[in-house]
């Protein structure tokens, strides 16, 4: 996990800086704030990364309210996904071909989740039909 000044420094650059410089390898308090453990997260990933990324081959779904609520920010949600590998759904790809397999798709909501994210049409169609339906904890 680096810091968000890596991507907008590579950016800035234009190319990928050595990633080495801006590892958070020990920062308690987004840890505590995010409700994760670095040492997990690292572990996993290190064996996702031999996969494609800890998110590849499935799709994740935000709801409404999510970004910036004890989470990151919306773009930063969603470049976190794409360098994992995954793709992000938004509502506007809703509803989804018929043909997608909803079992690899993640829905995400708040920890806890709030009563718009339970109540959410589209969130709950999609776990109805396959799709796993968790917390930014898990995340």
């Amino acid at each position: 996990v680096l810091h968000l000044d890596w991507l907008l420094q590579s950016f800035e650059a234009k190319t990928l800086l050595n990633p080495t410089d801006y590892l958070l390898i020990y920062d308690e308090l987004a840890e505590k704030r995010y409700r994760f453990s670095m040492r997990l997260t690292l572990k996993n990933g290190s064996e996702r990364r031999e996969e494609g990324g800890l998110f590849a081959g499935w799709s994740i779904f935000f709801c409404r309210g999510v970004a910036g609520n004890n989470a990151p920010k919306e773009e930063e949600l969603n470049m976190i996904v794409k360098a994992a590998g995954g793709s992000i759904i938004t509502y506007s790809d809703l509803p989804l071909p018929y043909e997608r397999n909803r079992a690899h798709i993640f829905v995400i909501t708040s920890d806890p989740a709030t009563e718009e994210q339970t109540c959410d049409y589209q969130a709950a169609t999609l776990a109805k039909n396959g799709a796993g339906f968790y917390t930014t904890t898990w995340l």
